[in-house]
């Protein structure tokens, strides 16, 4: 198991070695990383998910039902082969 600050290099050394358009595609996904830590709780906490406080919980996992599903990968990936 790498140490924190080897993992940091680690990826200091892949991300160099990345095209713009793919720096843009790491930048938005650490950000997505660090939105998704602040705005849920820390399992340990204990905090219970209530829909009151957090409405958009009713509809998660409804682009999981096919077709709708396959159809957004189409749409975000291309037609399925």
């Amino acid at each position: 198991m790498l140490a924190p600050q080897e993992l940091k290099q680690k990826l200091i050394t892949r991300v160099d070695r990345l095209p713009e358009e793919d720096l843009r595609e790491v930048i938005d996904f650490a950000g997505y990383l660090l939105a998704r830590r602040v705005a849920r709780p820390a399992p340990e906490s204990g905090a219970a998910l209530d829909l009151k406080l957090d409405p958009i919980l009713e509809i998660v996992g409804s682009a999981d039902v096919e077709p709708f599903a396959q159809q957004v990968d189409d749409l975000l990936y291309g037609e399925s082969r």
